[in-house]
């Protein structure tokens, strides 16, 4: 309690800012690790609330519409009656994947067939070049093919495609569909068609792999969730899914949750190595700090001022190395939106997150004065004696067994409340922490295998 309070002693504070000016440079330099690791940290947590925020202010562009029906068989009688009980499909599509001739050469590709009836997507547009292309293509009857494929093969709007038995003008490059990202043309370009064609192409026919889908507008949600009720029994007899906008965020909360957490923990351990960075560094200060401290010891200065002076010090420059590392994360959060450009299927809404920003500053100063305490603990232990005794004085030694367990337990409880934060679950938090521990033991103990093993071998080529 005693040291509580001399933190807030006017006195420890300008012994403190006296001497650390002279050497800011120095005690910034050992924070170095812990901006890097508080940059990552702010940066992946920010990304994370922007694609929160984007879906759940683009939600409906994600599905293309209300509420979704899918089913791998063509929709029977009673499935069509029910749909036709909630007034019918606004829009509907057949998709499968087909092999494509795309030029005279023969140059065939396995693509993604999108056969379309009805103003889809609901919510949201098909961007296409020319923009007039993704409302002309089914009245025309022509084709909209993915832009990568037509730029790869050389092919320009009015070229024709084959599909199946049938040969199709193409009537605009496709450039993004909503709730699909880029990445997903990887498996075969898309190719987006009018349903009625599909009827001569001779690629429905027994055997193929097909995806029947039907679109609907529903001006309530409640309405939603009642039809969704009233039909999971029919869907679960003739194997139909239905998909709804909530249903679809909680799908992406899901995905981004779990990736962000993953990356948070990257982001941790780089804070993690950034904390044991700090320790060694004030180790060292400490070290180079004796004769200073046990001067003042010497003239009657109570150990108790001392090492609040050197914890005001610690704790300035852990939160000197938070903001910076703050201001660099929010800095780096601008540019990952283009890293994930093809992999998210929508445009990130980019905000400032205060919760990052307040989750970075706080981690950076309590690891770093965390992982400060036992070098700082040992300050207490220095003797006035040693300003007469030219001994190598080891701050960390000098403590009792009992305050290095009760010092390396609390560092414990602090990094496994940490993970706790950033996972959302204390008991993989604890899992996660005990886990590096247990690994920095066998490493340690692989280190002092191999130290011990090249001293035995006595080589007489080396000193």
């Amino acid at each position: 309690m005693e040291i509580l309070r001399e933190l807030f002693n006017p006195f420890c504070w300008k012994l403190a800012l006296r001497d650390a000016r002279p050497q800011w440079k120095s005690l910034l330099l050992y924070t170095s690790a812990v901006i890097a690791g508080v940059a990552a940290l702010v940066a992946i947590l920010s990304f994370r609330n922007d694609v929160l925020l984007t879906v759940d202010e683009q939600s409906k562009e994600l599905l293309g519409a209300d509420l979704e029906f899918r089913s791998s068989m063509p929709f029977n009688e009673p499935l069509l009656s029910f749909i036709d009980s909630i007034g019918g499909s606004e829009a509907e599509s057949v998709e499968f994947n087909s092999m494509v001739l795309f030029n005279e050469a023969g140059n065939t590709r396995l693509s993604q067939v999108r056969a379309i009836e009805g103003p889809f997507p609901i919510y949201g547009e098909i961007e296409t070049v020319p923009l007039d292309a993704s409302d002309t293509y089914r009245l025309e009857k022509t084709a909209l093919l993915e832009q990568s494929a037509m730029e790869q093969y050389g092919i320009s709007v009015g070229d024709t495609i084959q599909i199946g038995n049938i040969r199709l003008p193409i009537g605009g490059e496709l450039v993004s569909v909503p709730g699909e990202a880029a990445a997903f043309s990887l498996i075969g370009p898309r190719v987006y068609i009018t349903r009625s064609l599909l009827e001569d192409s001779g690629l429905l026919d027994r055997g193929s792999r097909v995806t029947y889908k039907k679109y609907f507008r529903i001006d309530s949600e409640e309405k939603v969730s009642e039809i969704v009720e009233s039909f999971r029994p029919l869907g679960r007899e003739h194997q139909v899914r239905i998909e709804t906008v909530e249903s679809e965020k909680e799908d992406f909360d899901e995905v981004v949750g779990n990736l962000s957490r993953f990356l948070g923990l990257i982001a941790f351990i780089a804070l993690l190595l950034g904390g044991l960075g700090v320790a060694s560094a004030v180790y060292v200060y400490i070290k180079r700090k004796i004769p200073v401290v046990a001067t003042l010891r010497c003239i009657g200065m109570p150990s108790q001022q001392i090492l609040a002076a050197f914890a005001i010090q610690i704790a300035g420059v852990g939160l000197a190395g938070a903001v910076i590392g703050t201001a660099i994360g929010v800095f780096i959060q601008s540019y990952l939106p283009s890293l994930f450009a093809e992999l998210l299927p929508f445009e990130i809404i980019q905000e400032i997150s205060v919760h990052a920003i307040l989750l970075g500053l706080f981690t950076g100063v309590l690891i770093s004065v965390v992982f400060s305490l036992l070098p700082l603990a040992g300050i207490s232990k220095v003797s006035p004696m040693l300003t007469l005794r030219n001994i190598d004085f080891n701050p960390i030694r000098s403590l009792s067994w009992n305050t290095r367990i009760i010092t390396v337990s609390i560092t414990i409880l602090v990094l496994i409340s940490i993970i706790a934060l950033l996972t959302e679950s204390l008991l993989t938090s604890a899992i996660f922490t005990l886990s590096i521990i247990l690994f920095v033991i066998l490493l340690w103990g692989v280190a002092n295998f191999l130290m011990a093993g090249l001293k035995g071998l006595r080589l007489k080529s080396f000193s």
